[in-house]
């Protein structure tokens, strides 16, 4: 059907969540938006703690007056998000560009309303950089070794 969402799943993302796919769909399809995306929360890597360092070390606020934004515990930072690669879903419409309004760029293929749904901290791993594979390497193992489910049961209770 020319109504059929379009999954785009990126080669370089070996890691990502089995439902990921369908809760994307299913966010589509429940809102009516042109596409949805997964998004995972930033963390320490957050826009309030990044920094301008000048040519001797000096530091400046990347934005605003305030280094940090004054804030200096990760749980008191506001919720941000970061595309994580794990599922883009789109409508054929916002795929071929027939969204009037839309600006043209890179991203013009997202439509007009774009959605996102949740994925948990290392749920999605994409692969940029070398350390990315030992990193999806070493997740992969540990979900397929006996008794993996258990381990990450303990792990995530005294967490």
């Amino acid at each position: 059907s020319s109504n059929a969402p379009i999954v785009i799943l990126y080669a370089n993302v070996p890691v990502r969540p089995r439902d990921l796919s369908r809760r994307a769909i299913g966010r589509l399809v429940e809102t009516g938006a042109d596409s949805v995306q997964s998004f995972s929360r930033v963390g320490k890597h957050h826009p309030w703690w990044m920094v301008r360092v000048g040519e001797h070390g000096e530091l400046a606020a990347w934005e605003g007056d305030t280094l940090f934004h004054g804030v200096y515990r990760r749980q008191m930072l506001p919720p941000a998000f970061v595309p994580d690669g794990g599922v883009m879903v789109v409508t054929r419409r916002a795929l071929l560009r027939e969204i009037p309004g839309v600006p043209d760029g890179p991203h013009g293929f997202l439509g007009r309303d774009r959605r996102a749904i949740e994925t948990n901290e290392g749920d999605v791993i994409d692969i940029d950089a070398p350390i990315d594979l030992v990193v999806a390497n070493a997740v992969l193992s540990s979900r397929s070794a006996p008794g993996a489910g258990i381990q990450r049961c303990v792990m995530e209770k005294s967490a």
